[in-house]
Protein backbone atom coordinates (compact mmCIF):
# COMPACT_ATOMS: atom_id res chain seq x y z
CA UNK A 1 0.00 0.00 0.00
CA UNK A 2 0.87 3.14 -1.02
CA UNK A 3 1.34 5.90 2.07
CA UNK A 4 -2.02 6.95 1.18
CA UNK A 5 -3.41 4.00 1.72
CA UNK A 6 -4.20 2.95 -2.03
CA UNK A 7 -2.83 -0.29 -3.52
CA UNK A 8 0.84 -0.10 -5.38
CA UNK A 9 0.36 -1.89 -8.32
CA UNK A 10 4.54 -1.28 -9.19
CA UNK A 11 5.11 -2.78 -5.93
CA UNK A 12 2.31 -5.53 -4.93
CA UNK A 13 1.22 -7.72 -7.80
CA UNK A 14 0.97 -11.04 -8.20
CA UNK A 15 3.83 -12.65 -9.45
CA UNK A 16 3.33 -16.68 -10.29
CA UNK A 17 0.32 -17.87 -12.30
CA UNK A 18 -0.94 -20.65 -13.59
CA UNK A 19 -3.88 -21.18 -16.13
CA UNK A 20 -4.96 -24.43 -18.02
CA UNK A 21 -1.41 -25.73 -19.44
CA UNK A 22 0.13 -22.43 -18.71
CA UNK A 23 2.73 -21.34 -15.47
CA UNK A 24 4.25 -17.39 -15.91
CA UNK A 25 6.39 -15.76 -13.36
CA UNK A 26 6.86 -12.09 -13.75
CA UNK A 27 7.66 -8.67 -12.32
CA UNK A 28 4.73 -6.47 -12.35
CA UNK A 29 0.58 -6.90 -13.11
CA UNK A 30 1.44 -7.99 -16.72
CA UNK A 31 1.37 -11.68 -15.22
CA UNK A 32 -2.28 -12.80 -15.02
CA UNK A 33 -3.46 -10.73 -17.50
CA UNK A 34 -0.87 -12.51 -20.13
CA UNK A 35 -1.27 -16.04 -18.71
CA UNK A 36 -5.37 -15.41 -18.98
CA UNK A 37 -4.63 -14.23 -22.65
CA UNK A 38 -2.29 -17.27 -23.15
CA UNK A 39 -4.56 -20.01 -21.80
CA UNK A 40 -7.17 -18.22 -23.34
CA UNK A 41 -5.67 -19.48 -26.75
CA UNK A 42 -4.06 -16.23 -27.91
CA UNK A 43 -1.18 -16.57 -29.78
CA UNK A 44 2.27 -16.01 -27.21
CA UNK A 45 3.54 -12.53 -29.39
CA UNK A 46 0.08 -11.29 -29.57
CA UNK A 47 -0.51 -11.51 -26.06
CA UNK A 48 2.72 -10.05 -25.49
CA UNK A 49 2.37 -7.07 -27.34
CA UNK A 50 0.20 -5.42 -24.37
CA UNK A 51 2.57 -5.12 -21.64
CA UNK A 52 4.69 -2.56 -21.56
CA UNK A 53 7.65 -0.89 -19.24
CA UNK A 54 6.98 0.62 -15.81
CA UNK A 55 5.60 4.28 -15.35
CA UNK A 56 8.43 4.68 -12.73
CA UNK A 57 10.71 7.17 -13.95
CA UNK A 58 13.15 7.79 -14.06
CA UNK A 59 14.35 3.93 -13.88
CA UNK A 60 10.96 2.52 -16.40
CA UNK A 61 11.73 -0.65 -14.67
CA UNK A 62 11.44 -3.12 -17.45
CA UNK A 63 8.60 -5.97 -17.25
CA UNK A 64 10.08 -9.49 -18.03
CA UNK A 65 8.25 -12.84 -17.62
CA UNK A 66 9.21 -16.39 -18.20
CA UNK A 67 6.49 -18.92 -19.29
CA UNK A 68 6.74 -22.65 -19.07
CA UNK A 69 3.34 -24.70 -21.23
CA UNK A 70 2.85 -27.49 -19.72
CA UNK A 71 3.76 -30.25 -22.10
CA UNK A 72 6.23 -28.02 -24.14
CA UNK A 73 9.48 -28.80 -24.29
CA UNK A 74 10.14 -24.46 -24.56
CA UNK A 75 10.51 -21.85 -22.17
CA UNK A 76 9.42 -18.49 -22.88
CA UNK A 77 11.22 -14.94 -21.59
CA UNK A 78 9.91 -11.97 -23.07
CA UNK A 79 11.03 -8.00 -21.86
CA UNK A 80 9.21 -4.89 -22.62
CA UNK A 81 11.73 -1.84 -21.96
CA UNK A 82 11.95 1.53 -22.38
CA UNK A 83 13.49 2.84 -25.56
CA UNK A 84 16.11 5.73 -25.83
CA UNK A 85 13.13 7.39 -27.78
CA UNK A 86 10.19 6.80 -25.26
CA UNK A 87 8.73 3.38 -26.85
CA UNK A 88 8.79 0.15 -25.63
CA UNK A 89 11.04 -2.45 -27.37
CA UNK A 90 9.61 -5.83 -26.60
CA UNK A 91 11.43 -9.05 -26.89
CA UNK A 92 10.71 -12.87 -26.73
CA UNK A 93 12.70 -16.20 -26.89
CA UNK A 94 12.21 -19.61 -26.63
CA UNK A 95 14.53 -21.74 -25.02
CA UNK A 96 14.71 -25.68 -25.23
CA UNK A 97 16.69 -27.91 -23.36
CA UNK A 98 20.07 -27.17 -22.58
CA UNK A 99 23.40 -29.24 -22.33
CA UNK A 100 24.15 -29.07 -18.52
CA UNK A 101 26.00 -25.82 -16.99
CA UNK A 102 24.26 -23.61 -19.70
CA UNK A 103 20.92 -21.70 -19.43
CA UNK A 104 19.62 -18.23 -20.21
CA UNK A 105 19.69 -15.07 -17.38
CA UNK A 106 17.33 -12.31 -17.28
CA UNK A 107 17.17 -9.86 -14.77
CA UNK A 108 15.31 -6.35 -14.40
CA UNK A 109 18.82 -4.38 -13.61
CA UNK A 110 21.93 -4.56 -13.27
CA UNK A 111 24.83 -2.00 -12.39
CA UNK A 112 24.57 -1.57 -8.38
CA UNK A 113 21.86 0.49 -6.11
CA UNK A 114 24.41 3.34 -6.67
CA UNK A 115 24.24 3.36 -10.52
CA UNK A 116 21.22 1.18 -11.59
CA UNK A 117 20.74 0.43 -14.80
CA UNK A 118 17.67 -1.54 -16.56
CA UNK A 119 18.68 -4.66 -18.46
CA UNK A 120 18.19 -4.98 -22.11
CA UNK A 121 17.99 -8.22 -22.79
CA UNK A 122 18.71 -12.33 -21.31
CA UNK A 123 22.45 -13.33 -21.39
CA UNK A 124 23.52 -17.08 -21.64
CA UNK A 125 25.14 -18.32 -18.83
CA UNK A 126 27.54 -21.24 -17.80
CA UNK A 127 27.56 -22.62 -14.13
CA UNK A 128 28.90 -25.18 -12.13
CA UNK A 129 25.92 -26.24 -10.34
CA UNK A 130 24.82 -29.70 -10.98
CA UNK A 131 21.63 -29.82 -9.30
CA UNK A 132 18.74 -26.95 -8.46
CA UNK A 133 19.46 -26.39 -4.65
CA UNK A 134 23.63 -25.13 -6.39
CA UNK A 135 21.90 -23.64 -9.00
CA UNK A 136 20.04 -21.55 -7.00
CA UNK A 137 23.06 -20.15 -4.33
CA UNK A 138 25.28 -19.92 -7.63
CA UNK A 139 22.69 -17.22 -8.98
CA UNK A 140 21.86 -15.63 -6.18
CA UNK A 141 25.65 -15.38 -4.92
CA UNK A 142 26.35 -13.67 -8.98
CA UNK A 143 23.57 -11.17 -8.10
CA UNK A 144 24.80 -8.01 -7.01
CA UNK A 145 23.87 -7.78 -3.00
CA UNK A 146 22.40 -4.36 -3.26
CA UNK A 147 19.95 -5.13 -5.98
CA UNK A 148 18.53 -8.66 -4.52
CA UNK A 149 15.07 -8.93 -4.45
CA UNK A 150 14.32 -12.12 -5.61
CA UNK A 151 14.78 -15.60 -7.35
CA UNK A 152 13.06 -18.49 -9.05
CA UNK A 153 14.73 -21.24 -11.09
CA UNK A 154 12.12 -23.45 -13.07
CA UNK A 155 12.66 -26.50 -13.81
CA UNK A 156 10.13 -27.59 -17.17
CA UNK A 157 10.77 -30.85 -16.46
CA UNK A 158 9.53 -30.75 -12.50
CA UNK A 159 6.32 -28.50 -14.00
CA UNK A 160 5.45 -31.46 -16.46
CA UNK A 161 5.29 -33.99 -13.53
CA UNK A 162 3.30 -31.69 -11.55
CA UNK A 163 0.75 -30.95 -14.02
CA UNK A 164 -1.32 -33.81 -14.32
CA UNK A 165 -4.22 -34.93 -11.37
CA UNK A 166 -2.92 -34.88 -7.83
CA UNK A 167 -1.74 -37.72 -6.18
CA UNK A 168 -1.80 -38.80 -3.21
CA UNK A 169 1.65 -38.85 -1.06
CA UNK A 170 3.01 -40.00 1.56
CA UNK A 171 4.21 -38.64 4.69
Amino acid sequence: MRDDGEPDALRHYVALARRGDWLLVGNGDHVVPLCNDLAAGTDIGDAFAVPTFEPDPPIYTPRIWLGVRTGSDATYLGWARRAADGHAHRGLVSAAEFDPGFGVLLTTYEGSAVDVRTSAAPMDIRVKAHDIGALERELWDALPADLRVGGLVVSPKRLRLLSGPAQPTAT
